[in-house]
């Protein structure tokens, strides 16, 4: 083989191998985007939203810790999008909670 077709051989290869992981890469994101759509809201009766007094609206919270402004949203464990009405919190794996949320372990952003 000739310097030249090594070469080639080479940028065939490594244009394999790029185009491959971005297709594996895509593949494997678009089902974790999709289930994380499909989750289901904190209800009130759930035992973790009972332990850590968890309302899906704040302004509706009769809690005296609640303050105006703390809500999941601004919550530094809430990981869902400003545009968003709902998103993941670590405290409620598996579940989603409204943006408008309160709970007891709210921590300001």
């Amino acid at each position: 083989m000739s310097g030249q077709s090594i070469a080639d051989a080479r940028r065939r290869c490594l244009k394999t191998l790029v185009v491959t992981g971005a297709v594996l890469a895509v593949g494997w994101g678009a089902p974790r985007r999709a289930s994380a759509q499909a989750l289901p809201q904190v209800a009130a009766n759930d035992p973790a939203a009972k332990a850590l007094s968890y309302v899906p609206q704040a302004a509706a919270s009769k809690n005296s810790a609640h303050k105006a402004g703390a809500d999941c949203a601004a919550c530094r464990f809430y990981r869902g999008k400003p545009d968003h009405a709902a998103g993941l919190c670590p405290l409620f794996p598996g579940k989603e909670v409204k943006a408008g949320g309160w709970c007891q372990a709210f921590t300001a952003k």
